[in-house]
């Protein structure tokens, strides 16, 4: 069973794959962390929204990212079918959905 701290260990190392973006790079934002029967949820953006004091911080057109519990493995949730039937798939079919690679690429 992977926990929160894995999961989000995890998610960085993914993000540390993907390039910064206007002088910031990406990073979790911990507040809107959720756990879910069989995943945990991230939803990420850049740093420096994220540090901004008194701000909410923005997002910048990315998606949240989906940690399965069981074994670790990372899918992107383009927010394009409801969040209920992609859980479904997770159960039934992970095939039919996007996988992340932690290790970028």
């Amino acid at each position: 069973m992977i926990d929160r701290d894995t999961a989000k260990s995890l998610v960085l190392r993914y993000l540390s794959t993907l390039p910064p973006k206007d002088g910031s790079e990406w990073a979790i934002e911990d507040e809107k962390t959720t756990e879910l029967d069989d995943v945990w949820m991230f939803c990420w953006t850049l740093k420096k929204l994220i540090e901004r004091s008194g701000k909410r911080p923005g997002m910048v057109g990315n998606y949240p990212i989906l940690v399965d519990k069981a074994d670790g493995s990372l899918y992107a949730w383009t927010m394009l079918e409801p969040l209920d039937r992609l859980l479904e798939k997770l159960r039934h079919d992970k095939t039919a959905l996007p996988r992340l690679n932690p290790e970028g690429g």
